[in-house]
């Protein structure tokens, strides 16, 4: 494996990782827009500047769900940031593994 590809397994890695970000952040302003008066009593710091874990776990509690499902576009979104939350953990293992083997074939152990 050259350097090359290293580096584009690397910036497959990145770029799922900044998606990611990119699409949590949408489903959380969607949230905020769609219902302002829940958010304020169910996420602490809603609408505050500073980051707040609860803001992104919010999603995934059992009091966030009749109201996700009751609106078919958050429903989606939270859809996708699972998936690519997914992918975040998936893709650097499956990076690893396409690495080590082949190393292990260069090395002629496979």
């Amino acid at each position: 494996m050259s350097d090359i590809d290293a580096f584009v397994l690397v910036a497959i890695m990145g770029c799922v990782w900044i998606v990611t970000s990119i699409q949590t952040h949408r489903l959380y302003r969607a949230f905020l827009s769609r219902y302002p008066d829940e958010s304020i009593r169910s996420i602490p710091y809603a609408f505050a500047s500073c980051r707040q874990p609860e803001k992104f776990f919010y999603f995934f509690r059992k009091q966030a769900q009749p109201l996700l499902k009751a609106d078919p576009d958050l429903l989606r979104k939270r859809r996708g940031v699972i998936v690519l939350l997914w992918l975040s953990a998936l893709v650097p293992v499956a990076a690893f593994v396409i690495m080590v083997c082949c190393m292990l074939l260069e090395k002629g152990r496979l």
